[in-house]
């Protein structure tokens, strides 16, 4: 079973922030305003700003250079679908662990912390930059007696 620590959020771990009526919103509930839309700063982690991306490669050597990328309108776009589709998947999934797979998960999990548990669970082994690999079993192939 997934750890009940990792699930829960509290409401000590989020920014609120108070509005003019005086209401308690956290970070997550906030909207976008237009001087935001403005300025690049949106919730999500898509930019919309056009300009160019850091590239970081790691070369044989082991040494690390950066560079600028600077990807068309077409790629952007299909960057934001793929986004899209991605976190309409993760969606999915947990509304099936929901109803299915006697799972309490709250509504507003963080879907990162929810994978990553989900994983381990089943047998997978997440790293901190998000690579997912296989937890590798020894085989024995002699028995001592």
């Amino acid at each position: 079973m997934i750890e009940e620590a990792s699930l829960q959020l509290l409401p000590n771990d989020m920014e609120h922030q108070e509005n003019q009526h005086g209401e308690s919103k956290t970070e997550h509930e906030q909207k976008e305003t237009p001087a935001d839309k403005e300025k690049g700063n949106h919730r999500g982690c898509i930019k919309r700003t056009k300009g160019p991306w850091i590239a970081r490669r790691t070369s044989r050597n082991g040494t690390v250079k950066y560079h600028y990328r600077y990807p068309s309108d077409k790629e952007r776009q299909k960057n934001q679908e793929r986004e899209r589709k991605r976190r309409e998947v993760a969606r999915k999934i947990f509304k099936g662990l929901r109803e299915h797979g006697n799972y309490s998960l709250p509504v507003n999990s963080s879907q990162n912390d929810l994978l990553r548990a989900l994983c381990t669970e089943a047998g997978w082994h997440v790293e901190e930059d998000g690579t997912v690999c296989r937890k590798v079993r020894v085989k024995r192939f002699f028995h001592l007696s």
